[in-house]
């Protein structure tokens, strides 16, 4: 069974030193989503430490490869009102984000995140960090794994955590 954990990292150096733990625990790529402001500085991801390959492949995937091509993906994340607020996002969690906006009467653009169990209140602390430079970070792992990664995302010093 597939559970979701999340965490509002400060920064994009927090982040990237989250997803290097990631990759060390063999978190595929594929499972990582990150929601970020649209002038994020792609800089803090740096190669060597975002370096999350395809640990099911025979031949290795050249550093940071897998994570760039996750975030050369980020989109634009819209609300209700077609407005997208400056945020993008990428990875399996965004259509989960995106169809929770449908219907949806708030004009967050992150409405959608209630649906990964994310507070209304949380909500709008994420909008603001994210503004603010901060990083969300989405993982789906096995049941297994759950609380290794939250406590992975407590050590690192996310703001906050949740998982479903």
């Amino acid at each position: 069974m597939q559970n979701i954990a999340t965490a509002m990292m400060p920064d994009s150096q927090a982040a990237s030193q989250v997803l290097d733990v990631l990759h060390q625990m063999n978190v595929p790529a594929d499972a990582i989503s990150i929601i970020a402001n649209e002038d994020i500085n792609l800089n803090g991801f740096t190669n060597d430490v975002t370096s999350i390959g395809d640990m099911n492949s025979q031949s290795p995937t050249p550093k940071g490869m897998k994570m760039n091509i996750l975030l050369a993906n980020m989109s634009a994340i819209g609300t209700a009102t077609g407005e997208n607020h400056g945020i993008i996002g990428a990875g399996p969690l965004i259509t989960a984000v995106s169809a929770g906006r449908l219907g949806a009467t708030d004009d967050h653009a992150l409405g959608g995140l209630s649906a990964l169990g994310i507070s209304q209140e949380q909500i709008q602390q994420v909008e603001h960090a994210i503004h603010e430079g901060g990083v969300l970070i989405g993982v789906n792992i096995d049941a297994e794994m759950q609380s290794q990664v939250c406590e992975t995302f407590e050590q690192s010093g996310a703001q906050f955590v949740t998982s479903l």
